[in-house]
């Protein structure tokens, strides 16, 4: 899968010509770590534009969805990861490192930062891909850079 697989220009649903259609979406919840855009507003932002969403919300404070369902995913999509992988892992075992479907790491902060006091390299050794919002953590750790977003059907 490349990475423009992942994305799509248009807020209109449409049919797709590429794999991705249902996707597992795991992320913080709001208001415990992180923004709205990045938790449940990702998951409203991809059924707008036609995906099918499992919204996953975060490992340690709801159940996860069976492996089963996640194998039924084109994509598992980890939004701000960094604040639940040990979680995740904890869940799902051996079952996640065995899972076949896609894992997608959506990283919300820099990893170069002084205050940081989470683990990046447990989430880059069980996921697929990796995205940074910072430019530099992109070329660092051989992952691609994804500038920050808006929801602009939300917030325009």
């Amino acid at each position: 899968m490349e990475a423009h697989e992942c994305a799509q220009n248009s807020g209109a649903k449409e049919k797709r010509s590429h794999s991705v259609v249902r996707i597992a979406v795991f992320h913080c919840m709001v208001p415990v770590s992180s923004s709205w855009s990045l938790t449940d507003g990702l998951c409203y932002a991809l059924q707008r534009l036609g995906y099918e969403i499992i919204n996953c919300g975060r490992p340690g404070i709801v159940a996860p969805p069976p492996v089963a369902a996640l194998q039924s995913c084109d994509m598992v999509l980890l939004s701000g990861a960094e604040h639940f992988m040990l979680n995740l892992l904890k869940s799902y075992g051996s079952e996640w490192r065995s899972l076949r479907t896609k894992k997608v790491y959506w990283a919300q902060e820099s990893q170069i930062r002084d205050d940081q006091d989470f683990s990046f390299e447990i989430v880059r050794q069980n996921v697929d891909y990796c995205f940074y919002p910072a430019i530099q953590d992109g070329d660092r750790f051989a992952g691609i850079w994804l500038p920050f977003g808006a929801d602009t059907a939300m917030f325009y």
